[in-house]
């Protein structure tokens, strides 16, 4: 969809504009959507909201924090499926997620972020039950 952006660019604004576009349009059709991505910056989240305000919905941040050794304990498995030849992807150490971890900002208490560990089954329960509560309103 945006052929220009490469790996290292993929955060880049032409991204992130064909995803706001795209997520209004589904919005005023009437379908809840789930954009899995790392928005890194408060400000961009920010325009995300008020894109998804504007064309009628609300928008639910939901901020997953699972212990780093357990990403690294997946990461090494997705890792070896790459290598064996199993799936296709690119190869991510360690460092390189680290650095991508670490240069998000964190929600700030206006953003009203669900804080999740991935690894955690009642976390994900919670939270889930907490989108089907808000589901549930519309």
């Amino acid at each position: 969809l945006a052929p220009k952006a490469t790996f290292f660019k993929r955060g880049t604004e032409e991204i992130f504009l064909l995803a706001t576009r795209a997520i209004a349009e589904l919005i005023k059709k009437g379908t809840s959507i789930i954009f899995d991505a790392s928005v890194k910056k408060r400000a961009d989240r920010n325009l995300l909201r008020d894109i998804v305000a504007k064309a009628g919905g609300t928008m639910v941040l939901i901020q997953l924090l699972p212990p780093e050794q357990d990403v690294y304990e997946k990461l090494k498995r997705a890792n070896n499926e790459i290598l064996r030849g199993d799936t296709k992807g690119f190869i991510m150490d360690k460092d390189l997620l680290s650095y991508e971890v670490h240069t998000i900002e964190n929600p700030g208490d206006d953003e009203r972020a669900l804080t999740c560990n991935a690894f955690n089954d009642l976390d994900r329960e919670k939270v889930r039950n907490q989108i089907q509560s808000l589901l549930e309103q519309k």
